[in-house]
């Protein structure tokens, strides 16, 4: 199997614990995976960017930062799966890499 197929299964396991896929649906999960892979600090979101993928963290983290009520917040993650909602003028979302 593919490293795509296995994401796709890990991804489905993380998102939808409960639930049992054919092996054909994850096949064709796994197809429309397309790896990318970022060093550190580089942006992969930006103010206004509409996000309309879905990102699987194999190794790392993730920052995000944001202003809420005026105040810039900065956030860390190692969520596997991460969908950032799409940014609005009250959090906008700017998203760049951190080291494992």
């Amino acid at each position: 199997m593919s490293i795509q197929f296995d994401i796709a299964k890990q991804i489905i396991a993380e998102t939808c614990p409960n639930r049992k896929l054919k092996l054909e649906n994850i096949r064709l999960f796994a197809d429309i995976i397309q790896p990318k892979k970022y060093q550190k600090g580089d942006i992969i979101l930006n103010e206004g960017d509409i996000c309309n993928c879905l990102f699987y963290i194999e190794k790392g983290f993730i920052r995000q930062h944001y202003l809420r009520h005026d105040k810039d917040v900065i956030e860390h993650g190692k969520s596997s799966v991460s969908c950032p909602l799409k940014p609005s003028d009250s959090a906008p979302l700017k998203h760049s890499t951190m080291p494992p």
